[in-house]
């Protein structure tokens, strides 16, 4: 096993600077939330089947764009 040779002191308010950083981040969106573990695992799951059906939707809206509002979000893929 290699042997760890890195070494370094960080100043307390060099650990501190980027978790005050977060804070405030934080305290500016206050409209983001957690979900607790049951409401995480809720949610739908998008995996390789999901974009079976989710590609040829977003080749559909591309190509028919009178179908979708204005308002809408472009569905772009790769």
């Amino acid at each position: 096993m290699a042997q760890n040779k890195v070494s370094a002191v960080l100043e307390q308010a060099v650990v501190d600077g980027p978790l005050n950083e977060a804070d405030a981040q934080s305290a500016k969106l206050p409209f983001l939330i957690s979900l607790t573990d049951k409401e995480r695992e809720s949610l739908p799951r998008f995996g390789a089947y999901s974009i079976t059906f989710f590609y040829p939707q977003g080749k559909f809206y591309n190509t028919r764009v009178f179908y979708v509002p204005a308002e809408e979000i472009s569905f772009k893929y790769k």
